[in-house]
């Protein structure tokens, strides 16, 4: 893949492929959120009282948790939009898009496998333990993951 425009526009492709899963998870995350107090609040209180408690500390504790994930959602869209898509990069860090011959690596968000034309991307959080390992990395660089060398054969 040539630098320049061309980069630029396939990395405004995965960006957008990344915040549209992003968008979805908070989505679902809000959807559950709204059943789990819909739940609690329907929890009829019933002559065996701790039935009913323990029903609706479940519900909350569901809530919670939805909460959280919605929270690490907005988290996570802030920090990619964030990302300077014009930047050209020469070591593996956020934003920065490492061609590993067989596998194409964004660094931005915890995404996973996303499939834009004929390439196969893997978005990683910048916290994930492949992104650790070859953050400052540069072209010609390897690193050992998950018993695999991956050999670095391009940043962008």
């Amino acid at each position: 893949m040539k630098p320049g425009k061309e980069i630029q526009a396939f990395k405004e492709e995965i960006v957008d492929a990344c915040k549209k899963h992003i968008q979805n998870r908070m989505q679902v995350a809000e959807q559950a959120m709204k059943a789990a107090q819909e739940s609690a609040n329907s929890e009829e209180k019933s002559s065996a009282g701790d039935k009913y408690e323990t029903a609706r500390a479940m519900s909350q504790i569901d809530r919670d948790r939805n909460a959280k994930q919605m929270a690490e959602a907005k988290e996570e869209l802030s920090q990619l939009l964030k990302i300077d898509l014009t930047v050209s990069h020469t070591k593996a860090g956020i934003g920065a898009l490492v061609d590993c011959g067989s596998e194409w690596l964004f660094i931005a968000a915890g995404i996973g496998v996303i499939q834009l034309a004929d390439k196969k991307i893997i978005a990683l959080s910048p916290k994930a333990p492949l992104a650790r390992s070859l953050a400052g990395k540069t072209k010609n660089d390897s690193v050992e993951f998950n018993g695999r060398k991956l050999t670095i054969r391009q940043i962008f």
